[in-house]
This record gives C-alpha cells, sequence and structure tokens, in this order.
C-alpha cells in the first residue's frame, strides 16, 4: 500500500462526496491506496454518503467515534493507517484531477520525508482542474527543514503535505487535541525534523471556503476560544524556538521566520480580540503574559513573510498602548452601532 488519505469528517454531507470523488479521480490504482474516514460524531447525513462508496469502493473505510475534534480524528487515522505515504485533507476541501500519480512519483524517487506543493482558496464548488504543468525535482531543490523554513514562506496547514509514514511514526510527533489550529505546531515541528524536503509549484489542493467553517464562524465565544488557541500555539512556538537557540548551528534566517511566524499568531490574536466580546483589559493581559516570551511586541513581525501596507499601520497602532486602546474603543462603537454585543465576557 503506498498511499493512505486521512479525512477527518464532521457534519459535511453537502461536501464530503466531492472530496471523494476528487480523490478517485487521482487516475491512482486502487490498491496503491486507501481512503480512511474518521467520522468524528456527525449528527447529519455524512456517514450515510460516505457508506455508499465503501458499498463500491473496497479500499474506503470508515471508522466512527465519539465527537473529540479534529486533532483527535487525524491521530486515529494515523494509527489505522497502511500506506508508506500519508496525505491529510478536510471533507470540504477536494483536489485537482490526476496530480498524486506525480506526487507519488517523485517523493519516492527522491526519498523524501516531506513533499509539499500549492493550495489555492475557491468558492467554486467543482475548481478540478488547474493550468500549471508537472514539475521536475533537482537534486540541489531538496533540503533539510531548517534551511527550508529558512528559505520559504512556509504554510502550517497539513493538507500542503505529502508525509512519509516512517518518518511520521519515528519522529513521535502526533496532533494536539481539544484544540484549533491543531495542524500549526505539528507540521513546524515535522519540517525542523526533516533532512528530505522540497515543495513543489504544482497546483494540487482546493481549500473551500464556507462561511460555516470551523475558523470562520463570527460568534463571540468561538472567538474566546480561537484566542485561547492563539496564545497557546504562540507558547508552543517558543518552546520550539528555544530549542533551536539551543542546538545553536540553526541558520539565523530560520529562527528569524520562526519569530517572526509566533509574532504573527500575535498579530491574529489581537485582531480576533477586536471582534470578540473580550473586554481591553482582559486583551492586556494577555499581552501582558506573551510579553513575556518576547512575542509582544510585534517588533519581529514584518518581514519576509508579512509586509505590505495594512500590515505596516495595523502592527504600529496595536504595538503603542495609546492607539492600540483608541482603535479598540473605536471600533467597539462602529461596531454596536450595528448590531448590539452579547454579554460581555470577565
Amino acid at each position: 500500500m503506498k498511499l493512505s488519505i486521512i479525512i477527518p469528517m464532521y457534519n459535511v454531507d453537502a461536501y464530503i462526496e466531492r472530496c471523494i470523488i476528487s480523490i478517485l479521480k487521482q487516475n491512482l490504482d486502487p490498491n496503491m491506496f486507501e481512503l480512511i474516514i474518521i467520522d468524528d460524531g456527525s449528527s447529519d447525513k455524512s456517514p450515510q454518503v460516505v457508506q455508499k462508496y465503501i458499498e463500491t469502493y473496497s479500499n474506503i473505510t470508515l471508522y466512527s467515534q465519539k465527537n473529540k475534534g479534529v486533532g483527535a480524528a487525524r491521530n486515529q487515522g494515523i494509527k489505522l493507517s497502511k500506506g508508506e505515504y500519508i496525505y491529510f485533507i478536510d471533507g470540504d476541501d477536494y483536489l485537482v484531477n490526476s496530480v498524486f500519480d506525480l506526487l507519488l512519483k517523485s517523493i519516492e524517487e527522491f526519498n523524501l520525508d516531506i513533499l509539499g506543493f500549492n493550495s489555492s482558496k475557491t468558492a467554486k464548488s467543482e475548481f478540478f482542474f488547474t493550468s500549471t504543468k508537472p514539475i521536475s525535482i533537482a537534486p540541489d531543490e531538496i533540503m533539510d527543514g531548517t534551511t527550508f523554513i529558512a528559505q520559504n514562506n512556509y504554510r502550517n496547514e497539513v493538507w500542503w503535505y505529502i508525509i512519509k509514514k516512517d518518518f511520521l511514526t519515528n519522529s513521535q510527533i502526533t496532533f494536539e487535541e481539544g484544540r484549533m489550529l491543531e495542524d500549526v505546531i505539528f507540521t513546524t515541528a515535522l519540517i525542523l525534523r526533516s533532512n528530505r524536503i522540497v515543495s513543489l509549484k504544482l497546483d494540487v489542493h482546493r481549500y473551500f471556503i464556507r462561511e460555516d467553517s470551523i475558523l470562520n464562524l463570527k460568534n463571540s465565544n468561538h472567538y474566546l476560544h480561537l484566542i485561547d488557541d492563539y496564545k497557546n500555539v504562540i507558547y508552543e512556538f517558543e518552546n520550539v524556538i528555544k530549542h533551536l537557540e539551543e542546538i545553536g548551528t540553526i541558520d539565523f534566517k530560520c529562527l528569524q521566520r520562526m519569530r517572526s511566524k509566533q509574532q504573527s499568531f500575535t498579530f491574529f490574536l489581537i485582531v480576533r480580540a477586536f471582534k470578540s466580546n473580550m473586554t481591553y483589559k482582559v486583551l492586556l493581559k494577555y499581552l501582558k503574559d506573551i510579553k513575556k516570551i518576547k512575542a509582544y511586541p510585534l517588533d519581529k513581525f514584518l518581514g519576509y513573510d508579512y509586509n505590505g501596507v495594512t500590515y505596516l499601520i495595523l502592527t504600529k497602532i496595536f504595538d503603542n498602548r495609546m492607539t492600540l486602546f483608541i482603535s479598540f474603543i473605536l471600533f467597539r462603537s462602529l461596531r454596536r452601532v450595528a448590531a448590539p454585543l452579547p454579554v460581555r465576557f470577565q
């Protein structure tokens, strides 16, 4: 078995069939891959949709569990997988046609730990075709993980990568369970552990934009949960950065990018705080805690990966106590005019 594709599934009955079909259209011999779908306690008709395909395709498996979150579902998928390589995709996303044969050939031929590629955001339900042509790998493009991070604006989301299972198993790295942003530290830690990684400029994945997706929910309680998970990621990044600093031989640009990535989560924590019902006093407490590990102020945020006028202006506002307070109060006042806030969070 060459490839295990793992789908964590929760209430995506309107999308899961498209995802499955896109995988079946990869021109792969059914004996080469398995599709493992982890139903994370769906209350809609997602399991019934999958069952229809199980009756026709022997390489599709459905495993059901109580709702534990995406991280737990992916970890269960890893335990059940039999393939030499693993790929994760969410049930509301999908793949372009006929690209995985090339990806498998590339990761095998060059004995890679991780192979990356491109993903595109879309609101289109059927964007299966790509204009990019197959790309070959030059031997000098293969690098270790720290060099990869030093030279690339790497992505946190796990669906950007195919991973060698032996490498993943030996690393003992798993998804954090019970939190959002569960793949941030997972992908970062794996990349840093990698000795052979390449990213192809090949269009492969479609991230389907949904207003009701977990990260796009706009109610205040959801924002507060997400803010807490941002803070958790910031602290997890600090542990990784400290380890790199202790090694002492890591590319300085890698450390710069890691600091910038860490402070990006501080930046977006503040943005979410503006949109939540968190009080300014609570926001200041968060920033005071984060400041202790030098993830605030945002003095390392702007640079290779985060630039442009909007980032520049907002960073200056967020880094100054007075402008932060004024903009926070002004934003809340304008929002109250549009719609009253729910009960304040203390």
